[in-house]
């Protein structure tokens, strides 16, 4: 199995990234991005994944030890131009044959662990949701169709930790579930051996039928940084995002119509903020220490003040 690697500057590039994604499921499209774009989104990545959020600073969560994210949004707008970029956006839309919603992005550091914590999956499989709540659309026949479609963007040049897809995977319809360890053992066998690792260079970006099986190639030694995106078809799916996004103000001028439509102005949303996988913290052994010591970080302030206050007045 061989991966379709494209050029954004091949004219036809188009046409070819419809087919592959048809047949295969997955396709890399390089070029797409300028040199500038690419250098302010690393200055904005530098700065944002320096540091963990704390009350209220500018940062990154974790919901795992080798997990570190943030929402995309917060890189600000060169991840925003990224993200909307109406070349991706055309070929989405015609490959969904629908219109498309950036229901979900993350901007993500694998770190090199060495053990495989994010196995082979597909997103999508008849009767799935994202909350217990919520009434499944997506029915066998459902499945027969894209449903969804995934990218990731590469932040750095990416051999180890990159990316993989089982190629065709996505005209199976994953009927035993999202996890492939469900599956028959022969069944299992033949999407395993039909994995392709989508190495690739700073500003690629790998754009994927969710309905496949895929994942990072772990094991891996290196850390790895992407920004994830998922593009839902709103005739499926309705005019939905995951989790609202949290996005500056500012970062919206100069959007065209096609991509404020597709950022979810006006969407409804299937998770609440608070609700959201990025706030797992919460259920940690360490947060309630965390927010004690949050709550009292300004006491010896508040102390001196009042030191201040009764025994340096004036007479």
């Amino acid at each position: 199995m061989e991966l379709s690697k494209l050029n954004a500057k091949n004219p036809i590039f188009y046409k070819k990234a419809l087919n592959a994604l048809r047949e295969d499921g997955v396709v890399l499209i390089s070029n797409l991005f300028n040199k500038n774009l690419l250098y302010n989104l690393l200055i904005n990545w530098k700065e944002c994944f320096l540091k963990p959020s704390i009350s209220g600073t500018i940062g990154y969560s974790r919901t795992g030890y080798p997990k570190v994210m943030m929402s995309a949004f917060k890189l600000g707008k060169p991840a925003i131009d990224m993200m909307l970029n109406e070349k991706i956006i055309k070929l989405t839309e015609e490959y969904l044959g629908s219109k498309c919603i950036l229901a979900e992005t993350i901007a993500k550091i694998d770190k090199g662990v060495n053990y495989n914590y994010f196995p082979l999956h597909a997103d999508f499989t008849e009767g799935w949701s994202k909350t217990i709540k919520s009434k499944s659309v997506v029915t066998k026949k459902v499945m027969k169709s894209p449903i969804g479609l995934g990218g990731v963007i590469y932040i750095h040049d990416t051999n180890e930790g990159a990316f993989s897809y089982s190629v065709g995977s996505h005209k199976i319809g994953a009927p035993y579930g999202q996890s492939l360890s469900n599956y028959p053992v022969k069944l299992r066998n033949s999407i395993e051996n039909n994995v392709v690792v989508c190495n690739g260079k700073k500003g690629d970006i790998v754009l994927f039928d969710d309905r496949g099986f895929h994942g990072p190639d772990f094991p891996s030694k290196k850390d790895r940084s992407v920004i994830l995106v998922d593009y839902y078809s709103v005739k499926v799916l309705g005019n939905v995002v995951v989790s609202p996004h949290p996005i500056w103000s500012t970062d919206l001028s100069n959007l065209t119509k096609l991509q404020t439509r597709v950022i979810g102005i006006n969407a409804n949303y299937m998770v609440s903020p608070n609700d959201y996988f990025m706030t797992n913290f919460k259920r940690n052994k360490l947060y309630n220490i965390i927010c004690y010591l949050v709550d009292k970080s300004y006491i010896l302030e508040h102390f001196k003040q009042i030191i201040k206050k009764y025994f340096f007045r004036k007479i």
